[in-house]
């Protein structure tokens, strides 16, 4: 009997492509090596105290 295929799963996350001075690109690295987390999370985590920081401008 076939397998059924399952539903294809929701992502909650949008993809972006950005541009990194070589400054960043090479502190994020030493920040990935020091703390285990993958850089695009601390990009993650960096957006989000950004955005915090204007959320009166936000709303």
């Amino acid at each position: 009997m076939p397998k059924k295929k399952s539903a294809p799963k929701k992502r909650n996350k949008y993809r972006l492509n950005i541009y990194l001075d070589f400054d960043q690109k090479d502190d994020l690295e030493k920040l990935h090596e020091t703390t285990g987390a993958p850089i695009s999370e601390l990009i993650r985590r960096a957006i989000a105290a950004y955005l915090d920081s204007r959320r009166k401008e936000i709303k």
